[in-house]
């Protein structure tokens, strides 16, 4: 935070204006540059592009595709990630074996991402997420029927997760450049700063989704802390309403399943395939090329006008002196 406030107020824009011509001064301008304008400008300028901005991105229909798909799944790992400690805890009966088994799932989860990435680029980034998604039905229906002492179900169940959370993680991640690249395509521009500020923007959306929406499913059913075990006289520690039982099943299992069923589907539309990104590339390098060599050539035409006005300078000075 402190890092944050020192570059936040310490950081200025300079507004110095640069010598140019008047030629390049107009082209700036007709470009939308801020040349001549007040600070007040200046700034109505940035609040109004950074509006422009947020239609345009949710104006392209992969990038709401691939939005969807990414917060779905984030929101149902952080869904087996709060309530996991819970479920190993009340349902489980076994408190000492959560350790273990997030360890589990965040070992297999940063093992299994240079694999999806590996079969990504063999079959499809489409297909890929069809697999990961898919081995969310093992955990979405362990959940349901796991009892204690299940130790061997359990660890499965974690190393499927594991893999399903690397695949979940990986993709959506994957698929925002093709993104970028067909914007760029479309507007000639390039905007990764835009797009990513969105996607860690609904990270930190998820998790606290995530975070607030487990909260509530356990209070309404009926969640018992260990002061109200107390007063209630319990003295089992381990003790939870069959109401919360089933919540947190649902919460593990269900839920984020469902969750993960819907990324797959915004998966499923989204437009753009193996072949297409392969055109998008091959379009977006002839662009690139054609504006390269166009400035290039502007640049050429400058040089000789400039070269031709110092020839003409150096004719009236033969001129003056011939007098």
């Amino acid at each position: 935070t402190i890092c944050i406030l020192i570059t936040f107020f310490s950081v200025r824009e300079n507004f110095k204006l640069v010598t140019i011509d008047e030629k390049k001064k107009i082209a700036l301008e007709e470009e939308g540059l801020y040349v001549n304008k007040t600070k007040l400008q200046r700034l109505w300028g940035g609040i109004k592009g950074f509006f422009t901005g947020i239609v345009d991105a949710f104006k392209m229909k992969a990038f709401v595709l691939v939005t969807i798909a990414y917060v779905s799944c984030w929101i149902s790992i952080n869904f087996i990630q709060t309530n996991l400690i819970f479920f190993v805890k009340f349902v489980y009966k076994n408190e000492d074996a959560f350790v273990l088994f997030v360890i589990l799932i965040q070992v297999m989860a940063v093992i299994s991402i240079p694999f999806w990435s590996f079969v990504s680029k063999k079959i499809g980034k489409k297909r890929t997420m069809y697999i990961g998604g898919s081995l969310f039905i093992v955990p979405s229906v362990s959940f349901l029927f796991i009892q204690p002492g299940w130790w061997y179900l359990m660890i499965f169940v974690s190393i499927c997760s594991g893999f399903a959370v690397g695949c979940s993680l990986l993709l959506p991640w994957s698929m925002l450049p093709d993104v970028v690249e067909l914007d760029e395509l479309k507007t000639g521009k390039r905007r990764e700063g835009l797009f990513y500020s969105f996607f860690v923007f609904f990270q930190k959306l998820g998790l606290g989704l995530g975070i607030s929406i487990s909260a509530l499913i356990l209070g309404v059913s009926g969640f018992m802390s260990p002061d109200a075990l107390v007063e209630a006289g319990i003295e089992d520690e381990y003790y939870q309403p069959d109401s919360v039982l089933i919540a947190l099943r649902v919460s593990c299992g269900p839920l984020p399943g469902m969750l993960i069923l819907v990324g797959i589907i915004a998966v499923y539309f989204f437009p753009i395939t193996r072949t297409k990104h392969k055109e998008t590339t091959k379009q977006v390098q002839e662009l690139r090329a054609n504006s390269k060599h166009v400035s290039k050539n502007s640049e050429d035409n400058n040089d000789n006008e400039n070269e031709i006005i110092q020839n003409e300078e150096e004719i009236d000075i033969d001129f003056d002196d011939n007098d």
